[in-house]
């Protein structure tokens, strides 16, 4: 899809030949009778960016050999005076009946839509010169089981944030299933609901809900404009419309394996690998895709739930403590170092020059000596009973002097050996610039790769590798032409 993309939708009339071919006028007649109306098509995928939709292992969607696809697309032209040129493109990869256990279904729930005949969706109303909050429940299918695997949105520039929860049996809003200021791939809190690119969210565990389940949508719209707004076509219309797919029937999917959770973590750790296998499906505050992430969910007591709403649920209570004091260096000298004090507990970490493992030593004060035989790298890991852990920055000692982290290591891996299923990475420029890097194995396969523009002296980066097998491992970076390359352990 080129840029300026609203959506693209495809839809199948089934079993139904002799559909009109070619472009429709957009008239209410001609709307009425279409899939976007009370025509008898049924939506099978939307995309509102260029993307693959992938589907989960085992699902395919179902086209038969009668039926027909209309495709929709939906885009603004802003100018006034010129034709915009639009173009989509897509590709849709077929199997034999009979290759995928289970269908993938795809529906668009209207808000309104299971009212009067469906006539219901006009009474979406945004008054001018206000901000309202609307919703509603509904439910997907009395009769069966239903497997959830994505969730996403749409509405149109009045559009200010998007929510949906499980309704609780009171008629209360229960746990959070989708928010609406997530970024487009839902791995961070962006702050703002995006109407243009909304957030998709995967549920690569399904979400088991039983026949009946209710869900409840809700959207804000802010119309700062003079006139009232109501569902529409057009751009300057809105649209409230929840965008689920999902299988029906028994769940297929082997069942999760959970990793083993703390009680307790600080508000500055790393995201905590939820699912063994890096998958998602998880629900609670904090949730980005398979992690839980203690800054994202807050100081507090939070509860993580696995297999929501069957007798298979699991909770999981973790605390998310608060940041401790900072651990700054006071002095740092040729021979030694010293860092603030105050903490009950210190201890000292080591790695040699031309080395890529961090020793402990046992150096357990705020001072440390450092001699001719261990020259090298320190950093200091300081706590209080029942508190998180402050962590200094790296002190480099060498022959020729103090020298800072940027002369001394362009790429550090810490601490190494990795078993937290996570990457963690320093690297440091002079001036900002574009990196490359990359994860290999000991013979050189590429295992995952990725770029992003260094604008800061030291930046520090996660990276998941919960899906690597114990073993050894590279980790490079290239810039102008500078590659460092760095050996590190993943444990179990």
């Amino acid at each position: 899809m080129n840029e300026m993309s609203h959506h693209l939708i495809i839809y199948k009339y089934e079993n139904e030949s002799g559909q009109a071919v070619g472009i429709r006028e957009l008239n209410m007649n001609n709307v009425i009778s279409s899939p976007l109306g009370f025509g008898s098509a049924r939506f099978l995928a939307i995309w509102q960016e260029s993307e693959d939709f992938i589907l989960p292992e085992g699902t395919a969607y179902k086209m038969d050999t009668n039926d027909e696809m209309d495709l929709n697309f939906h885009i603004k032209n802003y100018s006034n005076t010129s034709i915009l040129a639009a173009e989509v493109y897509a590709n849709i990869y077929v199997q034999e009946e009979g290759t995928a256990a289970q269908e993938m279904y795809s529906d668009l729930v209207l808000y309104g839509g299971s009212q009067q005949g469906g006539l219901g969706i006009l009474s979406l109303h945004a008054p001018a010169h206000q901000i309202s909050t609307i919703g509603e429940a509904f439910t997907i299918s009395e009769n069966e089981q239903i497997n959830l695997w994505m969730l996403s949105s749409h509405t149109h520039k009045l559009g200010k944030d998007y929510d949906v929860y499980l309704q609780n049996p009171d008629g209360t809003q229960g746990v959070q299933l989708f928010e609406g200021w997530y970024n487009s791939n839902y791995t961070a809190i962006q702050g703002y609901y995006d109407y243009q690119d909304p957030p998709i969210r995967y549920f690569d565990h399904f979400l088991e809900l039983p026949p009946g389940a209710l869900l409840y949508h809700e959207a804000i719209f802010d119309n700062d404009t003079d006139a009232n707004v109501g569902f529409g076509l057009t751009t300057d219309d809105e649209m409230f419309i929840t965008i689920i797919q999902y299988t029906r029937g028994s769940n297929m999917q082997s069942p999760a394996i959970i990793n083993e959770l703390p009680l307790e973590v600080c508000i500055d750790d790393l995201p905590l690998s939820i699912y063994s296998d890096n998958g998602s499906g998880a629900l609670g505050e904090g949730i980005n895709g398979g992690y839980f992430d203690p800054a994202v969910a807050g100081v507090g007591e939070h509860t993580i739930t696995v297999h929501c709403c069957d007798d298979n649920m699991i909770s999981h209570s973790i605390t998310v403590l608060e940041a401790p004091e900072e651990l700054a260096i006071i002095n740092h000298g040729d021979s030694g170092a010293e860092v603030s004090g105050g903490f009950d507990h210190y201890q000292w970490y080591y790695q040699a020059s031309g080395s890529d493992e961090w020793i402990m030593t046992d150096q357990t004060y705020n001072v440390i000596e450092v001699d001719e035989n261990h020259l090298g790298y320190y950093y200091c890991e300081a706590w209080n009973d029942n508190s998180c852990k402050a962590v200094s920055e790296i002190m480099t000692f060498l022959s020729d002097g103090i020298e800072n982290l940027h002369a001394g290591m362009g790429l550090v891996v810490y601490p190494n050996p990795c078993a937290m299923g996570l990457l963690q990475l320093i690297i440091s420029v002079d001036e900002p610039k574009e990196t490359a890097f990359a994860i290999t194995d000991i013979t050189g396969k590429i295992i995952d790769s990725w770029r992003m523009m260094a604008v800061q002296e030291q930046i520090k980066i996660c990276r998941p590798i919960s899906h690597l097998l114990p073993g050894i491992y590279f980790v490079q970076n290239k810039s102008s032409g500078i590659l460092n390359t760095t050996k590190f352990i993943v444990t179990e």
